[in-house]
């Protein structure tokens, strides 16, 4: 890699770090300066997470439904829709490509560089 692909990387890396602090920011209502605090690889706890604010609640799946189901404003219980799981036949397997299920070359890897973050 070059040097000029080098910084290219490091600034673009450097920028989408910046969005996000300034996403979660945003949307938590906290300082910057104390975002950028949390926000150095280190991983919470949940107790901790909800005490410097960068959750709302500890809980599980069930929590989260609840939650979810009560600010939509669902009477009842809910009903969850969730993608059909992938099912493969004998056939597919005889078919398709096996490299999905057994790793024919386990130096192979996937490499793109894929950023992403989630916040609403």
């Amino acid at each position: 890699m070059t040097e000029e692909e080098k910084k290219y990387l490091q600034n673009l890396i450097d920028d989408m770090y910046s969005q996000f602090l300034t996403a979660v920011a945003e949307g938590r209502k906290l300082d910057l300066e104390t975002v950028r605090k949390f926000s150095d690889g280190r991983v919470y706890t949940g107790k901790d997470a909800k005490n410097k604010k960068l959750i709302d609640e500890v809980g599980g799946l069930q929590d989260a439904i609840e939650i979810a189901s009560k600010l939509a404003k669902i009477s009842g219980e809910p009903k969850l829709v969730t993608p059909p799981k992938e099912r493969r036949t004998l056939l597919d397997l005889l078919m398709g490509d096996l490299s999905e299920i057994i790793p024919l070359n386990s130096h192979t890897k996937d490499t793109r560089i894929q950023f992403s973050y989630l916040w609403k």
